[in-house]
């Protein structure tokens, strides 16, 4: 059985984003909508009854958030149902009601009484009642006070799926060094490696960020973090960005999301597209003297499969092995046969002597052992269900974690090896294994859309993450290059990873700029000094994160031939940004225009990967950076012939041109490819302004909850970690 939602009301407004958001394909609308355009992709869900918009949002009962609505005492809702099938829904106690209070629900005249009982919890309810295509559904409120009703949905036969089953594995904090799927001298990882075995292993994996909320945002929705921009310790992930989640829940499948990180909860904008989003707690076992909650997590994911119809998709957050280091004793000691329990090291206070860092160390390791034995618990829990061979299954983490290698301890202000190179496990639906792991430049980003082309979603135009299938079949690296950052905490870097070295730009709280050689020193110790590759690593750095500023884009390519491109820009506002231009191009302004000269070419590159790797000619790109709300662009005489294509409309380039921001709007992962062809060429796009990041305060229990992990606020000292 699949999830076939009740008729919505999609329409595609005017914003950057082309795929229905989760609120516009939840199930109740009338059948019949408003011609009116929404403002962004986002319907409201109209009573058949008297016309009132409705809005199912996300709302938390006992730690657990789903998509719902609240129906006052003595109401009734109707609904129309677009396909055949069987209704299910959630439902639970609102304001004022009693044991006796709930709901009924009636379909062609059968009804189903469902009370919430002494439940302060959701419960979902199946009335099983068949229900056609067209007809209405009636929800009426039952006994005192409201009552809250959840993701109403009709069941509907469908094909099998291509993946029935789609599980994430987010294991926090866990640095790829330090599993023995990377090499690590103790046995670390034992499953993950089985796992990796069955399918894939990537051993050159990054996560964008070195902290948990910025990678995951990126994770969920393969954008960077300078495009979600869910980057600072109060930063809530916008609404309106697509998450994978509500990509699955087009594809018909129910999604379920477990986190026990309180970085990764429905008040930071991470239940959006789950069905249910499931907050099992972190500081309850802490408190409770609790030395894991990997099990628990899992356990929560083989109750779901018992509850919740196929096909369906899992994230599921385990926060071991973050601090503090607590792992299980009999976990330790197959890493550390000789570990005592009373050793150091649950925590690294600042100036703690280097035999508590060596003990966290340690206990590190323990729990990342722990956590690959829960894991390994629950793969062969879905091997016993006959679920295993089907599934897609993908394992990684957030981030690594800092022992002293740089003179500091844990996460989040630098791009070290230590902090994002991360592991990265995949398994698809029957897979052949692959042959040996893969050591291309890959992302934590391209980890779902390769699920998704594996289960047959559509990919969303606007993601920066990349399919890794050609990969795995054998195929060559997607990339040859990422960027990671952080700004957290007065902390300001970026970096570039190329196959062989790394760019670290620091700008607060120093300002530093250094190349390290990947190969020959993994570990970062001694910068490579290499002026010449340095500005050209420096270059492009800054044209990707030029790629992603607001403003308008002007975008030379070469042709085949070396040529002259030369034109005027007026009503641009400040100084241009044009970090890729070479020494003989030249920006200068006279008479408050900018003249514009660029030499554009071509250049051989080596393309492909080992045997098959040839030379190929490609285009030179060039690209400029401006602000201003309309522009005006005048070819100059000299210049060569160019092709001219302004937004996604190719025109002619012999005359001024005045450029408006509606007429050229691209989203900035949509920034346009140069092909090379016998003329240069000029890309013209408008990039708008991102959404506002909402900063959320965070009420008492969770700030304590946090604090509990060592996560300092933004208006708030660091809080000195305990021993």
């Amino acid at each position: 059985m699949g999830s076939d939602l009740l008729q919505p009301c999609v329409r595609m407004g005017s914003g950057v984003r082309r795929w229905p958001s989760l609120l516009a394909l939840l199930p109740l609308a009338l059948a019949a909508c408003s011609s009116e355009p929404a403002e962004r992709e986002r319907a409201p869900l109209v009573s058949t009854a008297d016309g009132t918009a409705l809005t199912l949002e996300g709302h938390e009962i006992a730690r657990e958030t789903r998509p719902a609505i609240q129906l006052e005492a003595g109401t009734k809702q109707n609904w129309q149902a677009r396909a055949a099938g069987r209704l299910r829904f959630g439902f639970a106690p609102g304001a004022g009601a009693a044991p006796d209070s709930g709901i009924r629900v009636t379909v062609a005249g059968e009804s189903s009484e469902h009370a919430v009982g002494a439940s302060a919890s959701w419960q979902t309810a199946d009335p099983k009642l068949d229900v056609a295509a067209g007809d209405t559904i009636e929800f009426a409120t039952l006994g005192p006070g409201s009552v809250w009703l959840a993701d109403p949905i009709v069941e509907t036969p469908r094909a099998e799926s291509t993946a029935p089953l789609v599980v994430v594995i987010l294991i926090d904090t866990l640095r790829a060094d330090h599993t023995s799927l990377d090499g690590y001298a103790l046995p670390t990882s034992p499953h993950l490696d089985a796992l990796a075995a069955d399918g894939v292993g990537f051993l050159r994996a990054y996560a964008p960020a070195p902290w948990t909320r910025p990678s995951v945002a990126s994770l969920l929705t393969s954008l960077d973090p300078e495009s979600h921009r869910t980057v600072r310790r109060k930063d809530r992930l916008a609404s309106e960005l697509l998450t994978w989640p509500e990509v699955a829940r087009a594809a018909g499948y129910q999604t379920v999301g477990v986190s026990t990180n309180p970085n990764i909860l429905h008040t930071w904008g991470f239940a959006q597209g789950f069905a249910r989003f499931i907050d099992l707690g972190a500081r309850e076992w802490l408190k409770k003297g609790s030395e894991s909650d990997a099990r628990a997590v899992f356990a929560q994911a083989l109750a779901t499969l018992d509850s919740e119809p196929l096909p369906l998709f899992l994230y599921l957050h385990v926060l071991d092995p973050h601090h503090p280091y607590t792992p299980p004793l009999e976990s330790v000691r197959k890493v550390y046969p000789g570990f005592r329990p009373r050793e150091p090291g649950q925590a690294i206070a600042p100036n703690a002597p280097e035999a508590v860092v060596r003990a966290a160390v340690r206990r590190y390791d323990g729990e990342i052992r722990h956590a690959d034995e829960a894991l390994g618990e629950f793969l062969g829990e879905l091997r016993t269900r006959g679920l295993y061979d089907a599934a897609a299954i993908v394992v990684t983490g957030d981030h690594g974690e800092e022992f002293r290698e740089r003179g500091g301890q844990y996460h989040g202000h630098t791009l070290y090896e230590e902090q994002i190179h991360v592991p990265l496990v995949m398994k698809l639906p029957y897979q052949a294994p692959a042959a040996a792991p893969i050591e291309h430049l890959v992302s934590i980003m391209d980890a779902l859309p390769t699920l998704a082309e594996a289960a047959g979603w559509p990919l969303p135009p606007e993601i920066e993450g990349r399919s890794l299938l050609s990969t795995i079949g054998g195929g060559g690296p997607i990339r040859d290059a990422l960027t990671a950052s952080t700004r957290l905490d007065g902390a300001h870097a970026d970096a570039l990873i190329t196959a062989d070295r790394k760019l670290i730009r620091t700008l607060a709280p120093d300002a530093s700029t250094r190349v390290f050689d990947l190969v020959g020193d993994p570990g970062e110790q001694a910068p490579w000094y290499d002026p010449e590759l340095q500005s050209r690593l420096e270059r492009t750095l800054d044209h990707r994160m030029a790629t992603r500023r607001t403003g308008w884009h002007l975008r030379v390519c070469g042709g085949r031939t070396t040529q002259t491109v030369a034109f005027a820009v007026s009503g641009a506002e400040g100084d241009p940004r044009a970090p890729s231009l070479e020494p003989d191009d030249s920006i200068t302004r006279v008479d408050g225009a900018l003249e514009v000269r660029v030499r554009a070419g071509a250049r051989k590159e080596q393309r492909g990967w080992e045997a098959t790797r040839a030379m190929e000619l490609v285009a030179d790109e060039d690209e400029i950076v401006l602000s201003g709300a309309a522009l005006t662009l005048t070819p100059r005489t000299g210049s060569a012939p160019v092709r001219f294509v302004l937004g996604d409309v190719e025109r002619p380039f012999d005359t001024a041109t005045a450029l408006a921001p509606d007429a050229a709007r691209r989203a900035s992962r949509e920034a346009p490819a140069c092909e090379l062809s016998d003329a240069a060429s000029l890309l013209v796009w408008y990039v708008p302004e991102p959404a506002d990041t909402t900063v959320v305060e965070p009420d008492a229990d969770l700030r304590e909850r946090l604090q509990e992990l060592g996560y300092m606020l933004d208006d708030e000292p660091e809080p000195a970690p305990k021993n």
